[in-house]
């Protein structure tokens, strides 16, 4: 599987590596990551896992991490008017 998404990285801008026993996905940008398939889990080779959605799949799953942000310049954070 993170071969399968590093081979495509250069027309998605989003890289994998092996993180514990999951799989860690980063977009360069720091865009969010949206992932989705018409194939069950058992036909993308994940046993019987829910694959983004809930158990009925009746809607999407958003899982939420952390962001640090860096400088070495002084920046400011604002809140937007895309839903953040």
């Amino acid at each position: 599987m993170i071969d399968a998404y590093n081979a495509v990285s250069d027309r998605t801008g989003v890289t994998a590596s092996a993180w514990g026993d999951g799989i860690e996905l980063r977009a360069i940008d720091g865009r969010n990551i949206s992932i989705g398939t018409d194939g069950s889990a058992a036909n993308l080779g994940l046993g019987s896992l829910t694959v983004g959605a809930t158990a009925d799949t009746a809607g999407a799953v958003t899982y939420y991490s952390q962001v640090t942000l860096k400088s070495d310049n002084k920046f400011e954070v604002q809140a937007g008017s895309h839903g953040i």
